[in-house]
C-alpha cells in the first residue's frame, strides 16, 4: 500500500535532526522523540527547492523542510546511545520513522589520553564516547579500529561540529586531494633512467605519504616542535605531498638529496647514479604540485651537505635512501629528533618487523640496522610497524608518539574523503 506521508531524514546528530516531510495535502507536523519521550516539535516550513523539483504535484513541497535543535535538557536523561525518531502527522494520518542512535557522552568523562595515535581533541571525543578505550588500546590495531568505529559514529551522529574533529578531517582531505592530484599528473616516465628500477618518476604512493602526513598532524597537535627532514626526494613527489602538509601545519621541510643519484657503495643491488632527479627538475615539480615556500633544498651527498646544515629541533624524519651507508650518513641528525617524534623509512618490508620490534638484516642494502643503532646510541628503545608499499615507521617505546596502524588509517582516510 502506498504510504500517504513521505519523508527523508537528512541529518540526525547530537546537535539537531533535519529533513523534509510531506502529506497528501502538503505540510506536516513533526514531533521529535528521544528514548520514547517526546521532547518537542520541529520547526517546519523550511524551503526545499530540491523536494519541489522532485514532487511538484504535492502542495507545499517547496516548503516541506523541518529542523529541530536539541537542547541539553532534551538529552539530559538519554541513554548513551539515545534512540531518536520522529512522529509525523498530516491530517489524521500519523507515522513513526525509523529509530536512529545518536551518541550522548557523559560530561564527567575524561577528554585526554596520553600517547595516542590520534590528535588529543579527537582522542578526547572518542574517550568521552567510549571510556573503556585506554591509551594502550588505541596503540594497537584492534583498539584503533574500535576507536575509528566510534569516530565514524561521532562524525555521522555527533554534534556539528565536534571540536577539533572536523579540522582534523579537513586537513586529511586537503592533503589527500593534493597527493592524489599529484599522482595523476606527476611526470611518470624517467627519461634519464639508468635501468628498470628507476624507469618511473614516482617510487612512493599516496597512501605512504598520507600516513606520514597524518602523523605530522598528530605530532604538531601534541606540541612537538621542529622541522620535518626528508632524505632522498628523487623527482620530488614525496616532497610535494609533505610540503603541502607542512604548509598547513606551519612547519618547514628541509630536503637533502644529491640530485645526481646514488653514491658509490658495495651494494650489489643498486648502482651509482640510479634514482637521479635533477635540482631544477625537482624544483619545477615542487612548484607545480607542492608548496615550495616551506621547502629548503640541500644539494649534495649527505656526508657533504649535512656538515653545513644548521642544527635545529626536528619533529619527524623521512628517509628514502636505499643504502646502509647513506642511512648512516643521514642519521647523524638523529639526536635532533624530539623523543616524541618518529622516523619513517621507505626501505622496509613486512619482515622488517617482528611484532613491534624492528629486525635488521645487516648489509649494504639494509637501513633498519642503522636506524636501530641510531635509537640505541642516544638511549632510546625503537619500536615500529610496517605500513604499506615499502614504508615502515619507528618511534621510541617509552616517549614516542605511536603511529596509526594501516587498517584504521584506511578507514580514517575514507571517512575524511567521503
Amino acid at each position: 500500500m502506498r504510504q500517504s506521508i513521505q519523508y527523508t531524514i537528512d541529518t540526525a546528530c547530537q546537535s539537531y535532526v533535519e529533513g523534509w516531510a510531506l502529506g497528501p495535502a502538503g505540510r506536516c507536523t513533526v514531533e521529535v522523540v528521544v528514548d520514547g519521550r517526546p521532547v518537542g516539535n520541529a520547526v517546519t516550513g523550511i524551503r526545499r527547492s530540491d523536494v519541489a523539483a522532485a514532487l511538484p504535484h504535492i502542495p507545499g513541497s517547496d516548503e516541506s523542510g523541518f529542523i529541530y535543535a536539541f537542547t541539553e535538557r532534551d538529552l539530559a536523561h538519554a541513554t548513551r546511545d539515545a534512540s531518536v525518531w520522529l512522529r509525523i502527522s498530516s491530517d489524521r494520518t500519523v507515522i513513526e520513522t525509523e529509530k536512529i542512535a545518536i551518541p550522548v557522552p557523559a560530561a564527567s568523562e575524561s577528554s585526554r589520553i596520553a600517547r595516542s595515535p590520534f590528535p588529543q581533541a579527537v582522542t578526547g571525543a572518542i574517550v568521552a564516547r567510549s571510556p573503556n578505550l585506554a591509551a594502550s588500546d588505541l596503540t594497537s590495531n584492534q583498539g584503533a579500529v574500535a576507536a575509528l568505529e566510534v569516530l565514524e559514529h561521532l562524525v555521522k551522529r555527533g554534534p556539528r561540529p565536534v571540536p577539533g574533529v572536523h579540522r582534523y578531517l579537513s586537513y586529511l582531505r586537503t592533503v589527500s586531494t593534493s597527493a592524489t592530484f599529484a599522482q595523476k599528473y606527476f611526470p611518470k616516465a624517467n627519461v634519464n633512467r639508468t635501468g628498470e628500477k628507476d624507469s618511473t618518476g614516482m617510487l612512493t604512493n599516496p597512501v605512504e605519504m598520507l600516513t606520514i602526513a597524518h602523523h605530522l598532524y598528530v605530532l604538531a597537535d601534541a606540541g612537538v616542535p621542529g622541522a620535518v627532514l626528508e632524505f632522498g626526494c628523487y623527482k620530488g613527489y614525496s616532497t610535494s605531498v609533505l610540503s603541502t602538509a607542512c604548509h598547513l601545519l606551519g612547519r618547514h621541510l628541509d630536503v637533502f638529496d644529491s640530485f645526481s643519484g646514488l653514491p658509490v657503495t658495495d651494494s650489489t643491488v643498486y648502482r651509482p647514479g640510479e634514482f637521479a632527479g635533477g635540482l631544477e627538475e625537482v624544483k619545477q615539480n615542487i612548484a607545480e604540485f607542492g608548496r615550495p615556500e616551506v621547502v629548503t633544498l640541500n644539494p649534495g651527498f649527505f656526508s657533504d651537505s649535512l656538515p653545513g646544515w644548521q642544527p635545529k629541533p626536528v619533529m619527524c624524519l623521512w628517509m628514502d635512501v636505499d643504502l646502509e651507508q647513506s642511512a648512516i650518513d643521514a642519521l647523524k641528525v638523529f639526536p635532533n629528533l624530539d623523543r616524541r617524534g618518529a622516523l619513517f623509512s621507505h626501505e622496509c618490508q613486512p619482515q622488517s618487523f617482528s611484532g613491534d620490534r624492528p629486525v635488521p638484516h645487516r648489509g649494504p642494502d639494509d637501513v633498519v640496522g642503522p636506524i636501530t643503532d641510531a635509537f640505541v646510541a642516544v638511549g632510546r628503545h625503537p619500536v615500529g610497524l610496517f605500513l604499506s608499499g615499502h614504508t615502515g615507521a619507528f618511534w621510541d617505546a617509552h616517549d614516542g608518539t605511536p603511529v596509526l596502524h594501516p587498517e584504521p588509517f584506511a578507514r580514517l582516510l575514507a571517512l575524511a574523503t567521503q
